[in-house]
């Protein structure tokens, strides 16, 4: 098994009766020349889905990729495999190199007809510019040693290639990787516990330190008051009193000091990478 050099792709692809490569430019353009390498070729961004939703096509032709997210790429070319050619398909360099994650399937069957899809990933930390036209994929083609007796039998329009892209973005995970908006650091938490727990507390001295003052006379006057013409009701008064607001009072101060504790205490941050 050899693959095909320069030449070879060049006559398979202006072949009137079966180009081996549909959809490209003119051949012997400079767009075309650009696309044809020593021993491959070079595909094209035709397009891209994201989100279930088509956000590169001729009409709208550029489309920034969010950090960490994922879209499908559809070429703007389809192969015509015939029965004694293999492909193998690729990221270009020059991509890998901008910082985008190709995720394509390496291997075309003998008798493929189709667009070429790819998964890609932006491994940046800004948007990576999708472009329609773009070059993205390298194409090797390998002629077999004779031809398959089961070559691959179904044909596949670009418009399957872009229902099938829709529906499976909807159900992919879009996002691989928390932005570093959404990271929280160690001292935000130690900041965030101590401002919780002044919080707890900015609840409760208003309550014993600015009213107590001024409802402690009130009280006390209705309590002797009661305490005169119904003496049977102080003390259950009292004791529900005790009840509910000693257990509040409790519990706001052990909140307010565990809260303390825990944006300080060594054991929390050390399964926390710094």
């Amino acid at each position: 098994m050899s693959h095909l050099p320069r030449q070879d792709i060049r006559l398979r692809i202006e072949d009137l009766a079966r180009p081996l490569v549909g959809g490209t430019s003119p051949p012997g353009s400079p767009e075309f020349e650009r696309q044809l390498q020593p021993d491959s070729f070079d595909v094209r961004i035709g397009v891209v889905v994201a989100g279930g939703r088509q956000v590169i096509d001729q009409g709208n032709r550029l489309w920034e990729l969010p950090p960490g997210e994922m879209a499908i790429i559809i070429t703007s070319e389809s192969l015509n495999m015939p029965s004694g050619l293999a492909a193998e398909v690729g990221p270009r360099l020059s991509v890998l190199n901008e910082g985008l994650l190709v995720l394509t399937a390496p291997h075309v069957d003998p008798g493929y007809s189709g667009p070429l899809s790819a998964r890609v990933i932006n491994l940046l930390d800004r948007p990576f510019p999708l472009k329609y036209g773009e070059l993205i994929l390298t194409v090797i083609f390998y002629e077999l040693t004779a031809e398959t007796d089961r070559p691959y039998w179904e044909n596949i329009t670009p418009e399957e290639k872009i229902a099938k892209a829709l529906k499976e973005s909807r159900f992919t995970l879009n996002r691989l990787f928390h932005p570093r908006e959404d990271l929280v650091l160690q001292k935000d938490l130690q900041r965030a516990s101590v401002v919780q727990a002044l919080t707890w507390l900015a609840l409760l001295l208003p309550a014993v330190f600015i009213l107590g003052p001024f409802s402690l006379p009130f009280f006390w006057n209705v309590g002797a008051e009661l305490s005169t013409k119904y003496p049977w009701l102080v003390r259950p008064v009292a004791i529900g009193a005790g009840v509910v607001l000693l257990p509040l009072f409790v519990l706001y101060l052990i909140r307010s000091v565990w809260l303390v504790w825990f944006s300080f205490h060594p054991s929390v941050w050390k399964r926390i990478r710094r």
